[in-house]
Protein backbone atom coordinates (compact mmCIF):
# COMPACT_ATOMS: atom_id res chain seq x y z
CA UNK A 1 0.00 0.00 0.00
CA UNK A 2 2.75 2.45 0.90
CA UNK A 3 4.46 1.81 -2.41
CA UNK A 4 1.33 2.57 -4.41
CA UNK A 5 0.72 5.76 -2.38
CA UNK A 6 4.23 6.97 -3.04
CA UNK A 7 3.80 6.50 -6.77
CA UNK A 8 0.53 8.44 -6.72
CA UNK A 9 2.20 11.31 -4.86
CA UNK A 10 4.99 11.47 -7.43
CA UNK A 11 2.45 11.62 -10.31
CA UNK A 12 0.43 14.43 -8.67
CA UNK A 13 3.57 16.45 -7.98
CA UNK A 14 4.67 16.10 -11.60
CA UNK A 15 1.31 17.33 -12.88
CA UNK A 16 1.41 20.31 -10.51
CA UNK A 17 4.86 21.28 -11.74
CA UNK A 18 3.83 20.97 -15.37
CA UNK A 19 0.80 23.20 -14.82
CA UNK A 20 2.42 25.88 -12.68
CA UNK A 21 6.07 25.84 -13.61
CA UNK A 22 7.52 28.64 -15.80
CA UNK A 23 5.85 31.81 -17.12
CA UNK A 24 2.27 31.68 -18.47
CA UNK A 25 1.94 32.12 -22.21
CA UNK A 26 0.88 35.61 -23.40
CA UNK A 27 -2.83 36.00 -24.04
CA UNK A 28 -3.75 36.71 -27.65
CA UNK A 29 -6.08 39.68 -28.16
CA UNK A 30 -6.50 41.00 -31.71
CA UNK A 31 -9.48 43.23 -32.45
CA UNK A 32 -10.93 44.65 -35.66
CA UNK A 33 -13.78 47.14 -35.28
CA UNK A 34 -15.96 48.86 -37.85
CA UNK A 35 -17.13 52.35 -36.87
CA UNK A 36 -20.41 53.66 -38.22
CA UNK A 37 -20.94 57.45 -38.16
CA UNK A 38 -23.96 58.81 -36.29
CA UNK A 39 -27.18 59.44 -38.23
CA UNK A 40 -27.99 62.34 -35.90
CA UNK A 41 -26.97 63.21 -32.34
CA UNK A 42 -24.50 60.83 -30.78
CA UNK A 43 -21.10 59.41 -31.56
CA UNK A 44 -22.05 56.50 -33.81
CA UNK A 45 -21.66 52.80 -33.19
CA UNK A 46 -19.10 50.00 -33.42
CA UNK A 47 -19.14 46.32 -34.32
CA UNK A 48 -16.45 43.78 -34.92
CA UNK A 49 -14.59 40.70 -33.77
CA UNK A 50 -11.83 39.98 -31.27
CA UNK A 51 -9.65 36.90 -31.66
CA UNK A 52 -8.31 35.48 -28.41
CA UNK A 53 -8.37 32.14 -26.53
CA UNK A 54 -11.57 30.12 -26.03
CA UNK A 55 -13.51 31.24 -22.96
CA UNK A 56 -11.70 34.57 -22.51
CA UNK A 57 -13.72 37.60 -21.46
CA UNK A 58 -13.57 40.42 -24.00
CA UNK A 59 -14.72 44.05 -23.95
CA UNK A 60 -14.11 47.43 -25.60
CA UNK A 61 -12.52 49.81 -23.11
CA UNK A 62 -14.05 53.18 -22.26
CA UNK A 63 -17.43 52.58 -23.91
CA UNK A 64 -19.47 51.20 -20.97
CA UNK A 65 -19.64 47.95 -22.92
CA UNK A 66 -20.56 44.63 -21.34
CA UNK A 67 -18.10 41.75 -21.45
CA UNK A 68 -18.47 39.04 -24.07
CA UNK A 69 -17.06 35.55 -23.65
CA UNK A 70 -15.10 34.12 -26.58
CA UNK A 71 -16.53 31.00 -28.18
CA UNK A 72 -14.82 27.64 -28.63
CA UNK A 73 -12.87 28.99 -31.62
CA UNK A 74 -11.59 31.99 -29.64
CA UNK A 75 -13.77 34.60 -31.38
CA UNK A 76 -15.97 37.19 -29.69
CA UNK A 77 -18.42 39.39 -31.60
CA UNK A 78 -18.74 42.91 -30.18
CA UNK A 79 -21.20 45.70 -30.93
CA UNK A 80 -22.63 48.77 -29.25
CA UNK A 81 -23.07 52.54 -29.28
CA UNK A 82 -20.05 54.79 -28.92
CA UNK A 83 -19.93 57.00 -25.84
CA UNK A 84 -17.67 59.53 -27.57
CA UNK A 85 -16.22 60.21 -31.01
CA UNK A 86 -13.09 58.24 -31.84
CA UNK A 87 -9.95 59.71 -33.35
CA UNK A 88 -6.94 58.20 -35.02
CA UNK A 89 -4.51 59.22 -32.25
CA UNK A 90 -6.60 57.35 -29.67
CA UNK A 91 -8.02 54.24 -31.37
CA UNK A 92 -10.47 52.10 -29.46
CA UNK A 93 -8.80 49.45 -27.31
CA UNK A 94 -9.98 45.91 -26.70
CA UNK A 95 -9.25 43.99 -23.49
CA UNK A 96 -9.09 40.23 -23.06
CA UNK A 97 -8.98 38.37 -19.70
CA UNK A 98 -8.55 34.65 -18.92
CA UNK A 99 -7.42 32.94 -15.71
CA UNK A 100 -5.33 35.79 -14.37
CA UNK A 101 -3.88 36.76 -17.74
CA UNK A 102 -5.00 39.95 -19.46
CA UNK A 103 -4.06 42.02 -22.46
CA UNK A 104 -5.11 45.42 -23.79
CA UNK A 105 -4.41 46.42 -27.37
CA UNK A 106 -5.57 49.07 -29.87
CA UNK A 107 -8.04 47.65 -32.36
CA UNK A 108 -7.69 48.05 -36.09
CA UNK A 109 -10.50 50.43 -37.06
CA UNK A 110 -12.42 50.63 -40.31
CA UNK A 111 -14.29 53.93 -40.20
CA UNK A 112 -17.28 54.11 -42.49
CA UNK A 113 -17.19 57.82 -43.07
CA UNK A 114 -17.58 58.81 -46.69
CA UNK A 115 -15.27 61.61 -47.74
CA UNK A 116 -16.44 63.57 -50.77
CA UNK A 117 -13.46 65.73 -51.66
CA UNK A 118 -13.90 68.61 -54.08
CA UNK A 119 -11.09 70.39 -55.94
CA UNK A 120 -10.97 72.65 -52.86
CA UNK A 121 -10.30 69.68 -50.56
CA UNK A 122 -12.06 67.51 -47.97
CA UNK A 123 -11.25 66.40 -44.47
CA UNK A 124 -11.47 63.18 -42.54
CA UNK A 125 -13.50 63.42 -39.33
CA UNK A 126 -10.70 61.80 -37.35
CA UNK A 127 -8.46 64.05 -35.30
CA UNK A 128 -5.95 65.32 -36.21
CA UNK A 129 -7.41 66.31 -39.53
CA UNK A 130 -6.12 64.90 -42.81
CA UNK A 131 -7.00 66.96 -45.88
CA UNK A 132 -7.32 65.57 -49.39
CA UNK A 133 -7.24 67.72 -52.52
CA UNK A 134 -8.17 65.99 -55.76
CA UNK A 135 -6.91 66.80 -59.26
CA UNK A 136 -8.15 63.99 -61.46
CA UNK A 137 -6.02 60.99 -60.48
CA UNK A 138 -3.59 63.05 -58.37
CA UNK A 139 -4.29 63.41 -54.65
CA UNK A 140 -2.52 66.10 -52.61
CA UNK A 141 -2.59 65.34 -48.87
CA UNK A 142 -1.80 67.58 -45.91
CA UNK A 143 -1.69 66.59 -42.27
CA UNK A 144 0.70 65.81 -39.41
CA UNK A 145 4.28 64.96 -40.36
CA UNK A 146 5.00 61.25 -40.47
CA UNK A 147 1.45 60.22 -41.36
CA UNK A 148 1.27 57.52 -44.04
CA UNK A 149 -1.69 57.34 -46.42
CA UNK A 150 -2.25 54.20 -48.48
CA UNK A 151 -4.56 53.64 -51.43
CA UNK A 152 -4.19 49.87 -51.58
CA UNK A 153 -0.58 49.09 -52.50
CA UNK A 154 0.19 52.72 -53.37
CA UNK A 155 1.17 54.87 -50.41
CA UNK A 156 2.81 58.15 -49.50
CA UNK A 157 4.15 59.65 -46.26
CA UNK A 158 3.70 63.29 -45.27
CA UNK A 159 7.27 64.57 -44.89
CA UNK A 160 6.52 68.19 -43.93
CA UNK A 161 3.61 70.43 -43.04
CA UNK A 162 4.93 73.05 -45.47
CA UNK A 163 4.04 71.15 -48.65
CA UNK A 164 1.39 68.52 -49.35
CA UNK A 165 2.38 64.96 -50.07
CA UNK A 166 1.23 63.83 -53.52
CA UNK A 167 0.25 60.49 -54.92
CA UNK A 168 -0.64 59.77 -58.54
CA UNK A 169 -3.15 56.93 -58.89
CA UNK A 170 -3.70 54.97 -62.06
CA UNK A 171 -6.46 57.02 -63.74
CA UNK A 172 -7.78 54.01 -65.65
CA UNK A 173 -8.94 52.54 -62.31
CA UNK A 174 -11.16 55.58 -61.66
CA UNK A 175 -13.13 55.81 -64.89
CA UNK A 176 -15.01 52.53 -65.15
CA UNK A 177 -18.50 53.21 -66.48
CA UNK A 178 -17.90 56.94 -66.81
CA UNK A 179 -19.73 58.55 -69.72
CA UNK A 180 -19.62 62.05 -71.16
CA UNK A 181 -22.24 64.45 -72.45
CA UNK A 182 -20.83 66.71 -75.17
CA UNK A 183 -20.26 70.37 -74.45
CA UNK A 184 -20.13 73.31 -76.80
CA UNK A 185 -17.71 76.08 -77.76
CA UNK A 186 -18.70 77.88 -74.54
CA UNK A 187 -19.61 74.96 -72.25
CA UNK A 188 -17.39 72.11 -71.12
CA UNK A 189 -18.50 68.47 -71.42
CA UNK A 190 -20.33 67.02 -68.44
CA UNK A 191 -19.89 63.55 -66.93
CA UNK A 192 -22.68 61.07 -66.47
CA UNK A 193 -21.18 58.55 -64.07
CA UNK A 194 -22.65 55.18 -63.28
CA UNK A 195 -22.03 53.87 -59.78
CA UNK A 196 -19.99 56.22 -57.55
CA UNK A 197 -16.26 55.68 -57.81
CA UNK A 198 -14.75 55.10 -54.36
CA UNK A 199 -11.33 54.23 -53.03
CA UNK A 200 -10.47 52.77 -49.64
CA UNK A 201 -7.83 54.79 -47.80
CA UNK A 202 -5.75 53.65 -44.81
CA UNK A 203 -4.22 56.36 -42.62
CA UNK A 204 -1.43 55.40 -40.22
CA UNK A 205 -0.14 57.88 -37.70
CA UNK A 206 3.48 57.73 -36.49
CA UNK A 207 4.11 56.00 -33.19
CA UNK A 208 2.58 52.64 -34.01
CA UNK A 209 -1.06 53.58 -33.48
CA UNK A 210 -3.61 51.34 -35.18
CA UNK A 211 -4.44 52.32 -38.77
CA UNK A 212 -7.58 54.27 -39.57
CA UNK A 213 -9.42 53.18 -42.71
CA UNK A 214 -12.04 55.13 -44.57
CA UNK A 215 -13.47 55.66 -48.05
CA UNK A 216 -13.14 58.55 -50.49
CA UNK A 217 -15.80 59.16 -53.13
CA UNK A 218 -14.48 60.94 -56.21
CA UNK A 219 -16.49 64.05 -57.18
CA UNK A 220 -17.82 64.14 -60.74
CA UNK A 221 -15.57 67.02 -61.78
CA UNK A 222 -12.48 65.13 -60.62
CA UNK A 223 -13.65 62.00 -62.45
CA UNK A 224 -13.75 63.95 -65.69
CA UNK A 225 -10.17 65.08 -65.05
CA UNK A 226 -9.22 61.46 -64.30
CA UNK A 227 -10.68 60.46 -67.66
CA UNK A 228 -8.62 63.19 -69.32
CA UNK A 229 -5.49 62.00 -67.46
CA UNK A 230 -6.10 58.45 -68.66
CA UNK A 231 -6.65 59.47 -72.28
CA UNK A 232 -3.61 61.77 -72.16
CA UNK A 233 -1.41 58.71 -71.71
CA UNK A 234 -1.80 58.08 -75.42
CA UNK A 235 1.11 60.49 -75.90
CA UNK A 236 3.35 57.75 -74.46
CA UNK A 237 1.97 54.93 -76.61
CA UNK A 238 -1.00 52.57 -77.07
CA UNK A 239 -3.70 52.94 -74.43
CA UNK A 240 -5.75 49.90 -73.46
CA UNK A 241 -9.04 50.52 -71.65
CA UNK A 242 -11.05 47.71 -70.11
CA UNK A 243 -13.67 46.99 -71.14
CA UNK A 244 -12.89 48.15 -74.66
CA UNK A 245 -15.75 49.75 -76.55
CA UNK A 246 -16.61 50.91 -80.04
CA UNK A 247 -13.58 53.16 -80.45
CA UNK A 248 -15.72 55.45 -82.60
CA UNK A 249 -15.81 58.57 -80.41
CA UNK A 250 -13.35 61.45 -80.65
CA UNK A 251 -12.36 63.89 -77.91
CA UNK A 252 -10.22 66.98 -77.44
CA UNK A 253 -8.01 67.44 -74.37
CA UNK A 254 -6.18 70.58 -73.29
CA UNK A 255 -2.72 69.80 -71.91
CA UNK A 256 -1.07 71.93 -69.23
CA UNK A 257 2.58 71.06 -68.46
CA UNK A 258 3.43 71.18 -64.74
CA UNK A 259 6.99 71.54 -63.45
CA UNK A 260 8.30 68.34 -61.81
CA UNK A 261 4.91 66.64 -62.06
CA UNK A 262 2.90 64.83 -64.74
CA UNK A 263 1.17 66.95 -67.37
CA UNK A 264 -2.40 67.79 -66.45
CA UNK A 265 -5.15 67.23 -68.97
CA UNK A 266 -8.64 68.70 -69.21
CA UNK A 267 -11.46 67.30 -71.32
CA UNK A 268 -12.53 70.21 -73.52
CA UNK A 269 -14.80 68.72 -76.21
CA UNK A 270 -16.26 65.49 -77.57
CA UNK A 271 -17.97 64.72 -80.85
CA UNK A 272 -21.05 63.32 -79.15
CA UNK A 273 -22.26 61.40 -76.14
CA UNK A 274 -19.74 58.87 -74.86
CA UNK A 275 -21.30 55.95 -73.02
CA UNK A 276 -18.04 54.47 -71.72
CA UNK A 277 -14.30 55.33 -71.87
CA UNK A 278 -13.61 52.41 -74.22
CA UNK A 279 -15.77 54.07 -76.87
CA UNK A 280 -13.07 56.72 -77.41
CA UNK A 281 -10.88 55.86 -80.38
CA UNK A 282 -9.24 59.16 -81.38
CA UNK A 283 -7.71 61.69 -78.97
CA UNK A 284 -6.78 65.23 -79.92
CA UNK A 285 -4.44 67.00 -77.49
CA UNK A 286 -4.21 70.78 -77.65
CA UNK A 287 -1.27 72.71 -76.25
CA UNK A 288 -2.12 76.38 -75.83
CA UNK A 289 0.35 78.87 -77.31
CA UNK A 290 0.32 82.64 -76.83
CA UNK A 291 0.92 84.92 -79.83
CA UNK A 292 1.39 88.69 -79.49
CA UNK A 293 1.72 91.73 -81.70
CA UNK A 294 1.71 95.49 -81.50
CA UNK A 295 -1.25 97.83 -81.97
CA UNK A 296 1.15 100.79 -82.07
CA UNK A 297 1.37 103.77 -79.75
CA UNK A 298 -1.42 105.71 -78.06
CA UNK A 299 -1.55 108.97 -76.17
CA UNK A 300 -2.64 108.50 -72.58
CA UNK A 301 -4.89 110.89 -70.66
CA UNK A 302 -1.81 112.02 -68.75
CA UNK A 303 -0.19 113.15 -71.98
CA UNK A 304 2.33 110.34 -72.27
CA UNK A 305 2.79 107.79 -75.05
CA UNK A 306 1.76 104.18 -74.42
CA UNK A 307 2.54 101.14 -76.58
CA UNK A 308 -0.40 98.72 -76.79
CA UNK A 309 -0.01 95.01 -77.57
CA UNK A 310 -2.61 92.52 -78.70
CA UNK A 311 -2.53 88.81 -77.81
CA UNK A 312 -4.05 85.68 -79.26
CA UNK A 313 -4.19 82.15 -77.85
CA UNK A 314 -3.64 79.45 -80.47
CA UNK A 315 -3.86 75.67 -80.16
CA UNK A 316 -1.12 73.31 -81.29
CA UNK A 317 -3.09 70.10 -81.81
CA UNK A 318 -1.69 66.55 -81.92
CA UNK A 319 -4.08 63.74 -82.86
CA UNK A 320 -3.57 60.10 -81.80
CA UNK A 321 -5.17 56.73 -82.34
CA UNK A 322 -6.01 55.60 -78.83
CA UNK A 323 -5.56 51.87 -79.39
CA UNK A 324 -2.30 51.97 -81.37
CA UNK A 325 -0.75 55.17 -80.00
CA UNK A 326 0.04 56.23 -83.58
CA UNK A 327 0.03 59.99 -84.26
CA UNK A 328 -2.52 60.70 -86.96
CA UNK A 329 -1.93 64.39 -87.52
CA UNK A 330 -0.70 67.74 -86.21
CA UNK A 331 -1.92 71.27 -86.87
CA UNK A 332 -1.99 74.72 -85.28
CA UNK A 333 -5.48 76.16 -84.94
CA UNK A 334 -4.98 79.93 -84.81
CA UNK A 335 -7.17 82.44 -83.08
CA UNK A 336 -8.16 85.45 -85.23
CA UNK A 337 -6.00 88.48 -84.78
CA UNK A 338 -7.85 90.83 -82.44
CA UNK A 339 -8.75 94.26 -83.84
CA UNK A 340 -6.88 97.22 -82.44
CA UNK A 341 -8.93 100.13 -81.17
CA UNK A 342 -8.58 103.78 -82.25
CA UNK A 343 -8.49 104.77 -78.60
CA UNK A 344 -6.57 103.49 -75.60
CA UNK A 345 -8.33 100.50 -74.03
CA UNK A 346 -7.26 97.27 -72.40
CA UNK A 347 -5.10 95.04 -74.56
CA UNK A 348 -7.26 93.21 -77.14
CA UNK A 349 -7.27 89.41 -76.91
CA UNK A 350 -8.79 86.49 -78.83
CA UNK A 351 -8.77 82.70 -78.33
CA UNK A 352 -8.98 79.70 -80.61
CA UNK A 353 -12.29 77.92 -81.07
CA UNK A 354 -12.72 74.47 -79.51
CA UNK A 355 -15.30 73.80 -82.21
CA UNK A 356 -12.61 74.43 -84.84
CA UNK A 357 -10.23 72.08 -83.03
CA UNK A 358 -12.92 69.40 -82.85
CA UNK A 359 -13.70 69.79 -86.55
CA UNK A 360 -10.02 69.20 -87.33
CA UNK A 361 -9.83 66.18 -85.00
CA UNK A 362 -13.01 64.74 -86.51
CA UNK A 363 -11.61 65.19 -90.03
CA UNK A 364 -8.33 63.37 -89.43
CA UNK A 365 -8.33 59.96 -91.11
CA UNK A 366 -7.28 56.86 -89.14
Amino acid sequence: MGGRGGRRLVVVAALWLAACGGEPSPLACEGSLEIQPPDGPGAGSYSGTVTTEPGASVRVLGQNARQIRADASGHAALSGDLEHLVNMDEPLQVECYLEGRSKRQPATMIVHEELRPTPMGARSTGLPMIEFEIHGAEVAITGPTGTTIAFGAEQVTIETVLHPARIELDPTTLISGLGVEPGSDTEAPQPHPGAPITRDVTITRPGGSAPWSTTITWPESALLDALASALGRVEQGPLAIEPDGTGAARVVLVATPVVDRPTRYRLAASDGTIDAPGDVGVVGIAYERERTGSCGTYESSAGGVVTMEWSARDAEVHVYDRRTGRQLGERTISAPRPPCSNTLHSSPHTEFSFAAVLRYVNGVRR
